[in-house]
């Protein structure tokens, strides 16, 4: 395995494992009088939860490829940002679909979803754009220095 294949997996792992992390203790809260069984048995709103360790562990993987793929900082920040939008992308809307498709969209009021759009996609473009530079510039660390 190479270095630079070894730096994108650990940074899509750490990634994920972050997510999975934030969503177990959402998921706490969120079911604190279920139990774990029972919740996998009858699914439920929760399972929206999952949808960030999906696209923090999608940003990361494609910071760090772009990160170690092309080395300048101008890159580097256009590949951070447009990542972290795009694991946005996967978290927030797909998120609210869930929960339209859990709920009815007839139960969720419009106002509710465009809220949530307003306010939580750019709070969580932010979390994602501070979290693949760090896992960029680990990548980069750990793939090594550039060869001819």
């Amino acid at each position: 395995m190479t270095s630079q294949r070894r730096a994108r997996i650990t940074a899509t792992l750490v990634a994920f494992v972050a997510g999975l992390a934030t969503a177990a203790y959402l998921f706490a809260g969120a079911t604190r009088y279920i139990s774990w069984r029972e919740w996998i048995q009858n699914g439920g709103g929760a399972y929206v939860y999952f949808t960030y360790p999906a696209g923090a562990a999608l940003a990361s993987y494609l910071s760090a490829w772009g990160a170690i793929r092309w080395r300048g900082a101008p890159a580097t920040i256009l590949v951070v940002v447009l990542s972290s939008l795009v694991g946005v992308i996967i978290a927030v809307p797909v998120s609210q679909f869930l929960d339209c498709h859990y709920w009815g969209c007839s139960n969720i009021s419009s106002d509710f979803l465009a809220f949530r759009l307003e306010i939580e996609t750019p709070f969580i473009w932010l979390l994602l754009a501070i979290m693949t530079t760090i896992l960029a510039l680990l990548a980069r660390r750990i793939a090594g220095p550039v060869s001819p």
